[in-house]
């Protein structure tokens, strides 16, 4: 029943059926032992504390939420490495991303906006969207993860001051 899912002795498995408008769906999560504890920091793996019921709270309540964060990933601009990281865990936080070009598709039905480790700058019309979802209001929000060093990035910068994020050169 929970192939894609490689559990070992000791995992935990988690099913749960939410009503999306009418429509029941069923959303699994599974947890990793080591994830239930805390350990020694000197690689003992010695056991020094338990995380299990607020480990179990926080994924019974992603998985029972009846509506997930929708995200919009700027595929064209930003970095894979980085995303693929940050996109695994905010994946089993309750977040759904999708590959977005701004040129071509529109943001409605999204709460966030992802930008991570930007490889090019913005255009002037990318920059005009963001803004534009942006300025809507409501739970609308733009995440971004720096580059690993400074890139000179003028509309990116202009987007991010215009809402309170200066980069550090």
């Amino acid at each position: 029943k929970y192939k894609r899912y490689k559990l070992e002795f000791g995992d935990i498995m988690i099913s749960c059926t939410v009503n999306f408008d009418g429509n029941a769906k069923t959303r699994n999560s599974a947890i990793n032992a080591k994830d239930l504890f805390t350990y020694k920091k000197d690689n003992s793996k010695k056991v020094t504390g338990t995380r299990v019921e607020e480990t179990l709270v926080k994924r019974l309540k992603k998985l029972s939420t009846s509506r997930y964060v929708n995200v919009a990933y700027i595929d064209e601009i930003n970095g894979k490495d980085t995303f693929e990281h940050a996109k695994d865990y905010m994946t089993g936080e309750g977040y759904n991303f999708d590959d977005v070009a701004l040129k071509s598709e529109r943001l409605n039905g999204y709460d966030l906006i992802m930008i991570c480790s930007p490889v090019r700058d913005i255009t002037l019309e990318e920059l005009v969207i963001i803004e534009n979802f942006l300025s809507l209001g409501g739970n609308r929000s733009l995440m971004y993860l720096a580059p690993e060093s400074y890139v000179d990035m003028p509309l990116l910068n202009s987007l991010l001051n215009n809402w309170g994020i200066s980069m550090n050169t």
